[in-house]
This record gives structure tokens, sequence and C-alpha cells, in this order.
């Protein structure tokens, strides 16, 4: 559990790369493409309430959850839309990684070998069959909505929550985001005084 910019990428990758390990990067990115949910009040929590039925649901290797919130929808049990599955390794070996099917695009595919739509079904089955399941999570704003996971009995739940110098994420960030910090590049290229 962790914000942009704060090494969650790097520190996923050390789970990625275990072979008893399923892991996910980012799987709730498809839930706040296709929810809207504004800062503060009831939808705030709506959206923690949805983020955390969502994450039991994976962490039980029930991967068909995702399936309303992927856009357009799958066509059972096939998806061509599994949000940055090259950096799942666990998606992108056998048998998850199906025979290529020519002319579907995939937009997010694996990296390292060309593979066919991911099918839901046999990637939940290689998750059970992993001693471990890990995830990327940066969507989740109030570590308390965890709470009831990790007093779930059906999961052994651990989570790492990065904290990274707020001065070395804003950094990154205006890097990562360029765009998005024009007018403080402005402010600082010009000189002005502080805030």
């Amino acid at each position: 559990m962790a914000t942009t910019r704060t090494g969650s990428s790097f520190v996923g990758e050390f789970f990625n790369q275990q072979g008893n390990v399923f892991y996910l990067f980012e799987p709730l990115w498809h839930i706040e493409r296709t929810v809207s949910f504004e800062p503060g009040g009831a939808n705030a929590v709506g959206s923690a309430l949805v983020y955390r039925d969502v994450l039991r649901q994976l962490f039980l290797c029930d991967l068909y959850v995702l399936e309303p919130f992927i856009t357009p929808l799958p066509e059972a049990p096939l998806t061509q839309f599994m949000f940055r599955r090259g950096s799942s390794r666990s998606l992108c070996e056998d048998p998850v990684c199906t025979p290529l099917v020519k002319k579907v695009f995939e937009k997010y595919r694996c990296k390292n070998r060309r593979c066919g739509p991911l099918n839901v079904t046999l990637a939940a089955e290689a998750c059970r069959r992993k001693e471990h399941m890990a995830l990327k999570a940066v969507r989740i704003r109030q570590l308390e909505f965890l709470q009831p996971l990790a007093e779930d009995p059906r999961l052994d739940l651990r989570v790492i929550q990065l904290v990274r110098d707020p001065r070395a994420v804003l950094a990154s960030r205006m890097v990562a985001f360029a765009g998005k910090y024009e007018s403080w590049k402005r402010w600082l290229a010009e000189g002005q005084d502080q805030l």
C-alpha cells in the first residue's frame, strides 16, 4: 500500500520475481477508471468500501470480481484490457499465457512473450496454485478500511505501507506528471517570493 511515486513498483517487483507469489500490479486501477467517487464525505467512504471488497475477493483469487469494472466488458472468460498485465509475471507465464490470437489487440500485453487475451479462469487457477498472493495498491486512502481484511480468518493478510520523503515524492511527480506541475515550474523559474 502506497501513494504514487513512493517506490511501490520497485517493491512490488521483489514479489513479482518470486515463483511462489501471484502478483498483481494495481488491480484497483480498473475501479477508479469506471466508478466515479468525489473526494470527501460519503463518496470517499463508498469508494473505500468498494476497494476493500474487491481486494478481499482478489486475495481469495477471485479475479472475476474485476470483470464489471473492465471496459470494454470481458467476453467471459477473456479480456484484452487487464491493466499493466505485463507487470505481472504470473499473468504472462504458462498456463496463463495462451497462444496469440491474430487481429486481437491487447492494450496491456506481456513484455517478454506474445500471449493471447487474458483468460481470467486460467489466471484465477494459477493464483490458487501459488503459495502467496501480493498486489500493489496506490488507491487506498484510509488504512482503517483494511482492518476487516486483516481480521478475516480466510486471509493471512500482511500490509506493507510505503512512506517516502514528501520532497522526493513531489520531485518524482513533477517529472512523471509534468503537465500537472507547469504552474509550479513557472513559479520556480521566475524566482517569485514564497507562496
